[in-house]
């Protein structure tokens, strides 16, 4: 049973009870009925209560597992940054290095 039904059962005990003369705002109930009330309060709590620890643990696991991929992501790209740097700086020297054979061949030969 769902709280909101246990609620409602509860209201209409409190409106079918039976007022008492000289006690202001005081009603007799019956006994029965707010004893299964709260068999039912004690099986249906529980089962919303473990509902919502599962659903906080997805929610946690989710979370988890966005930041692992979050920081395998950032690893990956620090990992291809320093390639692209490296092979620039690859390049760079081949090129620096080519272009000073070249000048070297240049003065060697001569005007």
């Amino acid at each position: 049973m769902d709280i909101e039904r246990i609620v409602e059962q509860v209201q209409t005990i409190v409106e079918d009870g039976t007022r008492v003369p000289g006690f202001r705002g005081k009603i007799m109930v019956d006994s029965e009925r707010i004893l299964a009330l709260r068999e039912e309060i004690r099986t249906s709590v529980p089962a919303s209560i473990q509902e919502a620890a599962a659903i906080i643990s997805q929610k946690e696991s989710i979370i988890n597992q966005a930041y692992l991929e979050a920081q395998r992501m950032k690893k990956s790209a620090e990992e291809e940054a320093t390639a692209v740097a490296v092979a620039a700086r690859h390049e760079h020297e081949a090129k620096s290095w080519s272009l000073r054979r070249s000048r070297r061949r240049k003065f060697r030969a001569g005007p």
